[in-house]
């Protein structure tokens, strides 16, 4: 009856984490850089008590193997040529087969077949990169502190006054120090275009934990 949109600042992911593939080859020119990048796009169901829908229709050997170190063994439908290319930009994680479990644990219960679950996911995560809220964080906040305040008033500017509310900042500690691991936004359910964001927005599912400032963080240099 909804959708979770998990959108993820991967330089914070990949603090600690520079074996993964999607975090080794990080570059300041690379689209996650300076943009929230997507970490999933979840069904929920409200019948279920602890809000947590998955692997639908999934076989129990396909479930075993839903583990990072295995993910390239689970199966992956057959998607047209476009779509893997805008996975690369939209998500890094595909270098370490996130989207075969993306779709293992959470696509499998959407009601769309794969081509379609992660062409809408691609399309959101571009139109949040290129809303008032996407470019507030681009330019030029990595490496700095930003006011929460300041990124719900640039959600605004796009999505209109009061949308802000609806966003949850997740943080995690960087060196001591509060920073942006992701933003999520439920949307209603059946999706529309990702350019009609606006009416797809639903009342935040908790505030999330990140205090009035926090950090942008950087990739790191090498």
């Amino acid at each position: 009856d909804s959708y979770a949109l998990a959108l993820e600042w991967v330089p914070t992911f990949c603090e600690g984490k520079e074996s993964m593939s999607e975090c080794s080859t990080q570059s300041p020119d690379r689209f996650d850089a300076t943009h929230l990048a997507l970490h999933g796009l979840w069904p929920n169901k409200n019948g279920d008590a602890r809000h947590n829908y998955g692997y639908c229709g999934v076989a129990a050997a396909d479930r075993s193997l839903d583990r990072p170190e295995t993910w390239q063994r689970l199966p992956l439908p057959k998607l047209s040529p476009a779509t893997p290319a805008a996975l690369t930009i939209a998500m890094p994680g595909v270098s370490s087969f996130l989207e075969h479990h993306e779709w293992t644990r959470h696509g499998t219960c959407s009601g769309l077949d794969a081509d379609d679950y992660f062409t809408r996911a691609a399309a959101l995560v571009q139109e949040i990169a290129k809303s008032g809220f996407g470019l507030y964080l681009a330019a030029p906040h990595p490496g700095n502190t930003i006011d929460k305040s300041q990124a719900i008033a640039a959600f605004e500017t796009t999505y209109g006054a009061g949308s802000g509310v609806k966003l949850v900042f997740v943080c995690a500690k960087v060196r001591g120090t509060p920073a942006l691991s992701d933003v999520i936004l439920n949307l209603s359910n059946p999706l529309r275009p990702a350019s009609e964001l606006a009416s797809m927005l639903l009342p935040a599912d908790g505030g999330g934990n990140c205090p009035p400032s926090f950090l942008l963080d950087p990739i790191p240099n090498r």
